[in-house]
This record gives structure tokens, sequence and C-alpha cells, in this order.
């Protein structure tokens, strides 16, 4: 079935296949530690339209060049493909998580009352936002930088909370309110919290928009980690590299892998140490991004070791949380495994001091791992050392890191200076069209049509430009 797209500035109304689905969302809402009653079993059904919101530049495409079907077809179902495979399947699997959902759930319902103003940082599809209003909160905001915000708002509007949540499609660095909220929910972790902007996040947003009594759920996560047994594991970063095959020496991929960290799925039998806690981070006080601390964990267990675990145990409140530890009931999280370069073998008895530090580069984090084995008193095997980093985990040309140099003083290549231009001709007069044909005119050996140059002229519109009177 066909629903008409709204027309944009005036233009005709283009007609796009919709697909009408329902969005069930089941959860375990029970009390922590209590049996399971029935009656506290969360089973909603949302029902919405999956619609594509299709930004400016594919509208402008379909009424000013008339591509052809195929074209529009590919225009729609990579809209589809950003909206479904990627982003709704990993929200799912967030949503299913019921250790993750229960906890949050049973946060929200034990704090939330009809005067409370809630502000949710990265809402996705929006249920923490959702179960917010289900529990009374007198006003939710949800802020969500992707298109996935306008999914949830197809369901909030299905449930009858439109009056109840405002959105904002933005980061919340880049949002004001009128006034401060009364509690920050939020899950921008990855694997482990200290993942992309998720701490500087928490911090500008509880020092800029929480009031002075309000409250964050988490509260706090702490880090734990133990050394570990991951023979399939460090079997992927070892084949085929190793092997060389075809008669060809590729030992540098493996030297560059052993250098990355990665998601795992551990049990307790994996661990060949007593867990040990690396840091704590409470998120009504932290001020640094940065975190790093050494731990000494003591082999209780021999085998051969290939790295350590680290997990996370949240506080949402002081009686309310879940663990990702090996052990515990399967998680969305996960563990991460940071592994060694070779296998050790460890005896019952041996210590391993592990310094991890994590440090904030910009747009998500440089981790360093300096591992030492003290074997046992009594035996004659020698200490090992590592020194690691995902500074090192990807080729990096000398000629890029030159040009991240403090002291460099940069020059605009043929790349910078079309979009310079092109950014330079978006004030607010010009349609997508009018600069694309300008663009094109200004540098006819990069483009050879207007619509290749269109395709330039409407990413950078995607991402920079905005409608309404210039704002600062």
């Amino acid at each position: 079935m066909a629903y008409p797209h709204a027309p944009v500035d005036g233009k005709r109304a283009a007609q796009f296949p919709l697909v009408k689905c329902q969005l069930k969302i089941q959860a375990d809402l029970h009390e922590p530690g209590q049996p399971l009653i029935g009656s506290r079993l969360f089973d909603g059904r949302f029902e919405c339209r999956l619609i594509f919101n299709l930004p400016d530049k594919v509208e402008s495409m379909l009424d000013g060049h008339k591509p052809s079907v195929s074209q529009k077809e590919r225009l729609i179902n990579h809209q589809r493909t950003c909206a479904m495979i990627y982003d709704l399947f990993a929200y799912g699997k967030m949503i299913t998580d019921t250790a993750r959902m229960e906890a949050y759930a049973g946060a929200l319902r034990e704090r939330i009352d009809p005067d409370k103003v809630v502000l949710d940082i990265g809402t996705g599809t929006g249920i923490l936002a959702l179960l917010a209003c289900r529990y009374g909160a007198k006003q939710v905001v949800a802020v969500e930088p992707g298109n996935v915000i306008d999914l949830a708002k197809e369901i909030c509007a299905a449930n009858g909370w439109s009056a109840n949540i405002l959105f904002y499609q933005q980061r919340s660095f880049d949002i004001s309110l009128p006034e401060p909220v009364d509690l920050i929910v939020s899950d921008l972790r990855g694997v482990l919290p200290l993942f992309q902007q998720h701490i500087p996040s928490i911090i500008d947003a509880r020092d800029r928009l929480l009031s002075p009594s309000g409250m964050l759920i988490p509260m706090r996560d702490r880090l734990h980690m133990s050394v570990v047994s991951a023979g399939d594991l460090i079997a992927e970063y070892r084949h085929p590299w190793i092997d060389s095959p075809y008669g060809i020496e590729m030992q540098p991929v493996a030297d560059c892998l052993f250098h990355r960290w990665r998601k795992a799925a551990f049990q307790q039998r994996d661990l060949l140490s007593s867990p040990a806690l690396w840091t704590t981070i409470d998120y009504r006080t932290i001020q640094q991004t940065d975190v790093q601390g050494t731990v000494e964990m003591k082999i209780t267990k021999p085998g051969a070791a290939h790295g350590f675990a680290v997990w996370f145990d949240t506080d949402l409140l002081a009686d309310v949380g879940f663990s990702s530890a090996p052990g515990k009931v399967a998680t969305v999280y996960g563990q991460a495994f940071f592994p060694w370069p070779e296998e050790v073998a460890l005896a019952a008895g041996d210590t391993v001091v592990v310094s991890l530090k994590a440090v904030y580069a910009g747009n998500d984090y440089i981790w360093w791992w300096d591992s030492k084995i003290n074997p046992s008193n009594g035996t004659s095997r020698s200490k090992v050392e590592f020194r690691q980093s995902t500074f090192f985990s990807n080729p990096l040309g000398l000629q890029n890191l030159h040009k991240r140099d403090r002291s460099f003083a940069p020059r605009l290549g043929a790349s910078g200076r079309i979009d310079r231009f092109i950014l330079h001709q978006m004030d607010g007069n010009q349609s997508l069209s009018d600069i694309a044909r300008r663009t094109r005119q200004q540098f006819p050996d990069r483009f050879s049509t207007v619509e290749h140059a269109l395709r330039r002229v409407a990413d950078l519109s995607e991402k920079y430009g905005h409608r309404g009177p210039e704002t600062t």
C-alpha cells in the first residue's frame, strides 16, 4: 500500500511504499530479588507505521531530476536499510535484554512521580521515555541525533503520549532547556561505559540540564577485570595472517590486531583469576573523561592465558542494577577482551599486574594496557611483559599523523575547496539544485553532471544545513 509523502516547501507529494507493522516489547519487570508475578510482566505492543522520511536531497532528486524507477528504488531501499537493518536490530537486542530492561524499568518506576520532568539522552526508539510516561512523569524530553527519532515519534503517537514527550533530534550538547530537569536517564555505553562521547555527554548534561536536587540513572558503574583463557578468540587474531596464505607473508596484520580489543562472551570457567575492581565511574561526581588504574590479580586456576576480560556492574539506583560479568545472565553488552600477543602458561599463585588506561581523544577512547606476569616464588620461569595500545591497531600513515600535529599549518586541498564553495552558497536563499548547478559550473572537471554535483551538495546539506533563520 502506498501513502503520500508530505510535500516539502510546496513541492508535489511523491508516493512511497510504507510498511505498517507492530513493534512488540516484552520485558520482565518484577522487583529485583522477588519471584515472578504474572501481573508484573510488561507485554506491550506498540503499533506504528515505519515512515522513511527522505531528506531534502532525495526529494530534490525525485522532483528536479526525474531519476529512473531503479534509481528511486535504490534510494528508498537505502533508507529502508539504514532505518531497519542496522538500527532496529540493535535496538531490538537492547529491548529484549531482560536484565537491562528490568533494572531500568524498576529504577524509573521507583523514582518517577507526577511532578518529575525526565531527560532521556540517546532515546533511540524511545522505550525509556515511553516507560517514564507510563510511570507518570509530568514531561519527558527525549534526545536522539539519529533518524530513528522519527520512529520514536510514531511509537509515541500510537500510544497517546505525544503531549507528554518533547523530542530533540540533536546531541545533548546542543540543546538548551527552559528549566532544569529532575531526572536524567541514559544508556550510552558500548561494551564498556568508556565509549565514544558517553562520559562527556553525561558530565555536560548533569552540569547544565539537571536541577541541583536531581537524579541520574545510572548512578555509577564499577569496572572489573580478570585474566582469561580464550583459545578460540585468540585463533581469530592469528589466522589466517600467520599461516602465510598462498605463500604470502602477512604477519604485519596480526601485529596490528593484537593491539585491538573486542567484544566477547566469557563463562565463569574461562576466568583464571578472581575478579578485581579496576575503576568506579560515579556519574554524579565524575569530572574527567580519562580513566586509568593498575590491578594485581592472583591466579587461582592454572591454564593457558591469552589476555584479560573487562566488564561492568551498574548501580542504576542504590538498590537496583545489573551486571555484564561472565557467569551472570547474558546481556547485550558482553565483555571486552584485551588480548596478549602470545599465550602464557600460568600456574596457581602467579600474579598478573595490568595497568589499563583509557584516554578520550575527541570522539572515542584510545586504550593502553601494560601487562606483567610474575611467576610464583620458587619457580624458574621468567617474568613476561607486554605493552599494547589501540593506537597501533590500525595502519597509520606518517603523513596522516603529521597532519594532526599541533604545529602543522594546513592548506585546503581540492576536495576541501569544493566543500568550502558549496557551504558558502548555503545562505538560505538558494535551493540545492541551484547550488549544484553553480558547483558543476565552478568545478566542471570534478562533476560530469548536475546530478553528480547534487549528491555532494546534498550530503553537506544533510550534515550542516537547517531550516529557518540563522542561529548561533
